[in-house]
């Protein structure tokens, strides 16, 4: 029979050495790195020169089962120049699961770098000037392999990440009784050179089942590999961390479905019909809108009651210098609803008919009507069937949170459960607030969709969405990339993404308050989508309609594009809103304002205002 040894001083010679494939450019990138902590530090290199240890002999003895696992025992006779606070050895692991690590009464501790375990002994009365030997003893695990055509037997003898030179090396390695000798291979060679003297000899004992190396005076960076294709299925019960992703993927779909059916059952708006709007709606003025989309009432709100009680003849804007607004009173309402009453008597309270306030005065009365209002508004609309979002819904979302938080939190355990490695609580902690903090965000900035800034608040919405599913596939990648569950992987990202969506959707509006927000859209859409020949009857039967519709243009953001389709309609100039800046009128009376005219001077009202009531806001806040 032909054994396929691969002999030390002359096998190498004839295969280019794994270690330097693995460490070319690990090796380039060292240089430079070591290049620079050295001209950067060089006082410090040399102080730490002086602690440094030399390594009289190595001994190792490994036993390989067939459980995938390496039984380790390394004996180290390290000579000691001077006391030392602490002393870093290398363990045989890669990137491999260590356990029952027994160093007898030593103090140590454990830590991994760039996929290497070392163990540092920390205990001082082992770390005295003088020869000392350490028995090191335990089992590397090996996880279970992705390849469903082989297995593989892939041994580091001896790592190259050893920055020391060894005196002596003697190494025993006991294989399965059934191991495939044909197939073994043997590398040795220092890291990133193709050195490869004579420095180790080896001797195999078929029958036994022993490989015996032995060697002196071996460099710092030298590896010896032992490597072999083995039979699919050789290893038996091998760690597989792939359970766990399979755990993972259960666990995200059941919250997905918990999610799903909490949707259903109470978290999606009423069927409502498709309708067509032309004309404000009967019986709900534009401040009563804020409320009705989603149960708050606002600024802007209040600003499209002011513009209401000038379409109604009760109120007179005046533009008397730029950006300089008065206020009018003019006729009471009559026939309003008592929350249009109150806010009208808070306007104009001490101001007699005819008589004006200074808009940049009149702050403190709008913050009074804004905190008066919204109880009578409320109060009108009773019943969950008038709420913009259901207590049922809400409560859903609630819970819906929690569980899409939990599910991202899962993601960074089972990356460290699949590679049996200790738990990053940091990742936990980072993810699990980062998944809160952006699904919150995304639910708040969508309610508040509808409200000013709509488009801002929209993309911010769908910003904080993505940063949540971001954070979750970054992830899955790295599970995908460590398992090749690709599928699994694919599954799992359907269900964050799923949950998301579901999340800011679930703002389920009451059945009678679903009908009336189906109604505004289409409000809203008919005031964005007008033509001239769609709104010229509705004109000629009231001389009033393009007014009329101007404080609902202006809460749907379309005071454009309504005065666009009445542009050459000839409309007449608002006599509640009037230019009085000196000179104006003659200007006026060469070039007669068309709405667009008038829909930007409008706009600039709003804009005073809305400015003015934010200013004051932050002075009360920060008085």
């Amino acid at each position: 029979m032909v054994y396929n040894y691969k002999v030390f001083h002359n096998g190498v010679i004839n295969k280019l050495s794994r270690f330097a494939v693995r460490g070319a450019a690990a090796a380039m990138a060292a240089v430079l790195c070591f290049s620079s902590v050295f001209w950067l530090g060089a006082e410090k290199a040399s102080a730490e020169s002086s602690y440094a240890f030399a390594i009289e002999k190595y001994q190792l003895e490994a036993n390989v089962t067939k459980g995938h696992t390496f039984e380790i025992h390394e004996r180290l006779s390290v000579s000691i120049p001077q006391d030392m606070a602490s002393l870093k050895l290398v363990l045989l692991s890669g990137g491999s699961v260590v356990t029952d690590l027994d160093v007898g009464s030593l103090g140590y501790s454990t830590s991994m770098e760039n996929g290497t375990q070392y163990i540092t002994i920390t205990s001082t009365d082992d770390l005295k000037a003088g020869e000392h030997v350490y028995d090191i003893r335990y089992v590397v695990n090996e996880l279970a392999e992705n390849d469903d055509s082989k297995d593989t037997f892939y041994f580091n003898a001896l790592l190259p990440e050893w920055r020391q030179p060894i005196g002596e090396v003697e190494m025993k390695i006991s294989l399965p009784e059934d191991f495939p000798w044909d197939e073994l291979q043997y590398y040795a060679g220092k890291f990133g050179t193709s050195d490869v003297a004579d420095k180790l000899s080896y001797k195999v004992d078929k029958k036994a089942g022993i490989i015996s190396i032995k060697g002196s005076r071996i460099p710092e960076n030298y590896g010896v590999t032992l490597m072999a294709d083995l039979p699919n299925g050789y290893w038996t019960n091998p760690l597989d961390g792939r359970a766990f992703v399979m755990l993972a993927a259960g666990i995200a779909g059941v919250m997905t479905l918990v999610v799903f059916v909490m949707w259903l059952i109470g978290g999606r708006d009423p069927r409502t019909g498709r309708t067509k709007e032309t004309h404000p709606i009967e019986g709900i003025s534009p401040a009563e809108l804020g409320f009705i989309f989603d149960g708050k009432v606002t600024k802007r709100d209040i600003i499209a009651l002011l513009l209401y009680l000038g379409t109604k003849g009760c109120l007179r804007i005046s533009e008397y210098k730029p950006r300089k607004f008065r206020l009018y009173r003019l006729e009471d309402p009559k026939g309003e609803e008592k929350f249009i009453r109150n806010a009208y008597n808070i306007l104009f309270e001490n101001v007699y008919k005819g008589r004006y306030i200074e808009l940049e005065d009149a702050g403190p009365r709008l913050r009074r009507i804004l905190d008066t209002i919204p109880v009578d508004i409320e109060n009108g609309f009773p019943g969950n069937d008038m709420k913009a979002h259901t207590p049922m819904s809400k409560f859903f979302r609630i819970v819906s949170i929690a569980l899409a938080v939990v599910a991202a939190s899962i993601l960074p355990v089972v990356n460290a459960a699949y590679r049996f490695i200790d738990v990053s609580y940091g990742d936990v902690g980072m993810v699990f607030a980062v998944s809160l903090i952006t699904l919150i965000t995304a639910c708040v900035l969508k309610d508040k969709s509808f409200d000013d800034n709509s488009r801002l608040k929209i993309a911010g919405a769908t910003a904080a969405s993505a940063v949540y599913v971001g954070i979750c596939v970054y992830q899955i990648l790295l599970l995908a990339a460590a398992s090749h569950l690709y599928l699994i992987c694919l599954a799992l990202t359907a269900c964050y993404v799923l949950m998301m969506l579901l999340i800011v959707l679930m703002t389920a509006r009451g059945k009678e308050n679903a009908k009336l927000v189906a109604r505004y859209k289409a409000l809203r859409k008919f005031i964005y989508k007008a033509e001239p020949k769609d709104v010229e009857e509705f004109y000629k039967e009231n001389p009033d309609y393009y007014y009329d519709m101007v404080p609902y243009a202006y809460l749907f953001q379309g005071l454009e594009s309504w005065a666009r389709t009445f542009r050459w309609m000839g409309v007449p100039d608002p006599v509640w809103y009037t230019d009085d800046i000196e000179g104006h009128a003659i200007t006026h009376a060469k070039h007669k304002d068309t709405t667009f005219d008038h829909a930007k001077s409008i706009k600039s009202f709003c804009r005073t205002l809305e400015s003015g009531y934010v200013s004051m806001q932050r002075h009360y806040l920060y008085k």
